[in-house]
């Protein structure tokens, strides 16, 4: 990495995204930093999220239907404050069907 390189911790793949996919390992009390279409943001990490897995860039209600690369994928089954892990714990997969 060059002395100017700059280190994201997350990648949203649309602009309406909820959810970012963290590109490094995260803890709580860490800010990410985005890459999103339209530029930067930053969320404060509420609880670990391992390399690859989803989290929330908002928080996001019960029984949100869950936007990640401009699609819907699940819907959450509780609320789902900003900065947290997206998992099966609190998202139903669209895959298996949303009612």
């Amino acid at each position: 990495m060059t002395e100017n390189a700059t280190q994201y911790s997350g990648l949203m793949l649309h602009s309406d995204d909820h959810v970012a996919l963290a590109l490094t390992p995260l803890e709580p009390g860490d800010t990410a930093l985005i890459t999103t279409p339209d530029g930067e943001r930053r969320v404060e990490i509420r609880e670990v999220i391992p390399r690859y897995h989803k989290f929330t860039v908002g928080p996001l209600a019960d029984k949100t239907y869950v936007i990640k690369g401009g699609e819907v994928i699940g819907i959450t089954t509780t609320n789902v404050p900003a900065g947290s892990h997206l998992h099966i714990t609190n998202l139903k997969s669209a895959r298996y069907g949303v009612n």
